[in-house]
């Protein structure tokens, strides 16, 4: 049943309105008070209020109004012994249900709020509805989204086809002119540098290839610092770009676990622009990335000196369709797509921030024996 509130400064109204209302099945907390009313509704929710118009300090109109500050969508059925029809209109304008006048017939007086109570219930499930549509909405916009990256990634591979041929021959041709005896000591260098500049090149054209490539997830042994490192390499030309210096320290003896690399990289490719763009034009930007094994598992440490993520909101962060970034920037799914990936490979994913001095995320993934 609903939680009702009834505001009177006469406790038999009070008692009677509470006691009749408690055998109906309702929930109902009184005030004697404005000052009163107000401290219950700051401290829990109600769906309707019974309000006396005519008390003390603060009467009842100006309690409806300081009422709808805090919860506008609470239901006012006002109460006077004295009511005119200036009155029942100045109610109704400030958005009170309705009116009635003292003395009162209690039958009359159930049955209103339970007209009340349902236009109340109404209201909800109208809410709902319209929530439930927004979500619907973005995840319509999320999937026009999917099939425009999934045309880029198709582009993304032509090119990538396309620059391996000419990087395969600029490569092959440096390799023969390195054989030459006669070349100078400066000529070797230029040669040596266009060939691990090239090698670079490669590097980052499998990279793409690799990651624009649709696959069913499927997990496989695999080195996590390897992953890392594509990911990196993936991001740091735009880090680089944006003036954010990105540290690392990844073992090169970690164990093979099990998991999909293209899920993970999507992982922790969506942490480091998360990261990039929290810290987009701060002085002394920087990204640690720190890789850990320990006690079955490895440990991924994420961490940037960014703003932060404020304390009111960071229980929120991996929730479907929250985000902090303005409308058309964000869809509120990076993370929680995250958070899912890492499920499914049994480990867990956290975030600690003061709200001020950076974020840190942590992966954790299990180490299992694979044969």
């Amino acid at each position: 049943m609903a939680k009702i509130l009834v505001i009177d400064d006469e406790p038999g109204i009070r008692d009677l309105l509470g006691r009749e209302l408690s055998l109906s099945g309702h929930e109902v907390l009184t005030a004697g008070n404005g000052a009163q009313a107000l401290e219950q509704v700051h401290a829990g929710k109600f769906q309707l209020a019974i309000c006396d118009i005519n008390m003390p300090d603060m009467n009842g109109l100006e309690v409806l109004e300081a009422v709808h500050q805090i919860q506008p969508e609470m239901e006012f059925l006002m109460m006077t012994g004295y009511g005119t029809v200036e009155t029942a209109v100045s109610a109704m304008k400030k958005g009170a249900y309705d009116f009635v006048q003292k003395p009162f017939d209690l039958g009359e007086l159930l049955a209103l709020v339970d007209k009340c109570l349902e236009k109340s219930g109404l209201r909800t499930v109208i809410q709902e509805l319209r929530e439930a549509k927004k979500k619907l909405e973005e995840a319509q916009a999320q999937l026009v989204q999917s099939e425009k990256l999934a045309s880029i990634g198709q582009l993304a591979a032509g090119v990538a086809h396309e620059l391996n041929n000419p990087m395969s021959g600029i490569m092959g041709f440096t390799q023969l002119l390195l054989e030459d005896k006669t070349l100078s000591e400066q000529q070797r260098h230029d040669l040596e540098t266009i060939y691990t500049q090239s090698q670079r090149c490669r590097t980052i054209i499998q990279n793409l290839l690799q990651f624009s490539r649709r696959h069913d997830p499927k997990k496989a042994k695999l080195d996590l610092g390897i992953v890392l490192q594509a990911t990196i390499d993936l991001i740091k030309y735009d880090f680089s770009s944006s003036g954010i210096a990105i540290e690392r320290s990844i073992p090169s003896d970690l164990p093979v676990i099990l998991g999909d690399p293209q899920q993970l990289q999507q992982v922790f490719l969506n942490l480091l622009v998360n990261a990039r763009q929290a810290m987009d034009g701060r002085p002394k930007s920087q990204v640690v990335i720190t890789v850990a094994y320990k006690a079955g598992e490895i440990t991924v440490q994420v961490q940037d000196n960014g703003p932060g993520i404020p304390q009111e909101i960071i229980g929120k962060i991996f929730d479907p369709f929250f985000t902090t970034k303005p409308v058309g920037q964000g869809t509120g799914l990076g993370l929680s797509i995250c958070h899912g990936i890492i499920q499914q490979h049994q480990g867990t994913i956290d975030v600690a921030s003061d709200g001020a001095t950076g974020t840190t995320f942590v992966v954790k993934l299990p180490v299992k024996k694979v044969s």
